[in-house]
């Protein structure tokens, strides 16, 4: 949602005081009138991306405190996608528009957590746990 070039051996989101200044999609559809929000069923601490999205100025954000404990406590990240996807789906009827929402999924990496047998094995691990060649 703002480019930055990858950094080989740090993260951009560490920085905060780095990421204030960043320009985002979100503020400038913010500056245009829409109403902004972002959806994500798990911590949005994790990784400073609370601290990102706050200076991307979405309105709303939603993330696991926002799902009741039923929904999050089985599983290793939050609240499962399907679920998020249908509070998007309701909320989508009665927020204000113009709007610009952004969903981050939990499912799309490991631990696969999704309600059916998954398509990608893969070990609790991947890639990144391997040793620097």
């Amino acid at each position: 949602m703002s480019g930055f070039p990858a950094q080989p051996t740090t993260s951009i989101m560490n920085m905060p005081n780095k990421t204030a200044k960043l320009p985002s999609l979100s503020n400038s559809f913010k500056k245009n009138g829409y109403n902004t929000a972002w959806y994500y069923g798990g911590e949005a601490e994790f990784a400073n991306i609370k601290s990102y999205l706050i200076n991307s100025q979405f309105d709303n954000l939603i993330n696991k405190e926002n799902f009741p404990s039923e929904y999050t406590k089985n599983t290793k990240w939050g609240a499962p996608d399907h679920i998020v996807l249908t509070k998007l789906q309701s909320d989508l009827k009665i927020m204000k528009q113009p709007f610009f929402v952004n969903l981050f999924t939990l499912s799309s990496h490991e631990p696969f957590n999704v309600p059916m047998q998954t398509e990608i094995n893969g070990d609790t691990c991947g890639y990144y746990c391997r040793p620097w060649p």
